[in-house]
């Protein structure tokens, strides 16, 4: 459900910037990246949680 919520986001932002005739996708990018973001920074969460050694300023960042 979560995933399909996801694409639709990135379906209408595509869609925003069409409807705008601009010359880069600037909405589509941004909901793109924002994903992204989310599912690198849930990884590297998992990642510390299996113990797998990370840099202390990483691990800082993550619990907060």
């Amino acid at each position: 459900m979560k995933k399909d919520a996801i694409l639709l986001v990135v379906i209408l932002t595509h869609q925003i910037d069409l409807t705008l005739v601009v010359e880069n996708p600037i909405f589509r990018t941004m909901a793109v990246l924002f994903y992204t973001a989310n599912e690198g920074i849930s990884v590297t969460e998992s990642i510390a949680l299996l113990g797998v050694p990370l840099p202390t300023g990483m691990l800082d960042t993550l619990k907060n």
